[in-house]
């Protein structure tokens, strides 16, 4: 799923934020003099997320910055990759997860935790970059190899099943989207990727008790009651349907300002309107679309 904060909640599990760039410095021995030299404000507006050009901004000056050792400028090119991938600038961001990969190599046996972690998560972020760009066999490759370097991070099992989804594959999008749920039950997420899958499948009965799940996990998630809209649409229960869209576009979640909520809330209102219009159910209503891992909120999205 991209960025220095993995995933809580839901789903940035564990944050590893442009703090870490000082963990990596004391680890590689640098004195505190250069660690002082540091502009705090370039520090803290590379690893904020809510303006990405002021996070752009400030980790080029940090990248800039003549006194780093290629550990600390690496995880300030991997922060900006990230917030060039938010700005929907696939390019610049690959650009910059390449150099990410470059300044290291990924070679040796003592590589510090800190950047041994961001490795795992370039490949995961430029994973969803290429998948972005349409480059799906780039894309699953760069995932592959983020399972390889840390087979129990549940957050690119579920961006390999949506790769797999993609590419037409649902039988190894379950597979992967089973282990992300087997590595973490508590992946609100996971269950509405596999919900959709199976409804892909035509698998229905199956679908609806993974969106019941999500909600379990939390409460009022927009994604799970537009999953839940679309699949008793699918059924042919239009009255059902109709009250999980009304649901999706009441819901209180804090996280309807993500992307994935955006995206489903768009799809749950367009819904509406078709059902009010007596639109046959199953037509997607123009502008509308199914709501997918390239939708994630970027805390659950990403790699690390």
């Amino acid at each position: 799923m991209l960025d220095f904060a993995s995933g809580t909640m839901l789903l940035r599990a564990e944050v590893m934020r442009l703090g870490y760039v000082f963990a990596v410095i004391v680890a590689v021995g640098l004195s505190s003099a250069p660690v002082m030299a540091l502009n705090q404000k370039d520090v803290a507006d590379c690893d904020q997320e809510a303006d990405s050009d002021r996070s752009i901004a400030g980790c080029t000056r940090l990248i800039e910055f003549g006194n780093l050792t290629n550990q600390v400028r690496t995880v300030a090119y991997f922060q900006r990759g990230n917030a060039w991938y938010h700005k929907g600038d696939l390019d610049h961001a690959i650009a910059d997860y390449d150099e990410t990969i470059r300044l290291h190599g990924w070679t040796g046996s003592n590589i510090d935790p800190v950047v041994i972690k961001t490795r795992q998560g370039v490949y995961t972020n430029r994973g969803l970059a290429w998948r972005d760009k349409g480059d799906l066999d780039r894309a699953l490759a760069d995932q592959n190899e983020a399972i390889r370097l840390d087979p129990k991070w549940y957050n690119t099992h579920a961006n390999r099943g949506e790769i797999w989804r993609l590419k037409g594959d649902m039988d190894r999008a379950i597979t992967d989207q089973d282990e992300a749920i087997r590595l973490y039950p508590k992946f609100p997420l996971a269950y509405v990727l596999r919900g959709d899958t199976l409804r892909y499948k035509g698998e229905l009965d199956r679908a609806l008790p993974d969106y019941d799940q999500a909600l379990r996990l939390s409460p009022n998630y927009i994604p799970a009651f537009t999953g839940r809209g679309l699949t008793y649409e699918k059924m042919g229960d239009l009255a059902r349907a109709h009250g999980e869209f009304q649901k999706a576009l009441a819901s209180p979640s804090q996280l309807k300002a993500a992307d994935i909520s955006k995206s489903s809330l768009e799809t749950a209102r367009a819904h509406l309107a078709a059902l009010a219009s007596g639109a046959p159910p199953g037509r997607r209503p123009l502008g509308s679309r199914e709501p997918g891992p390239a939708d994630c909120p970027r805390r659950w999205q990403f790699g690390l």
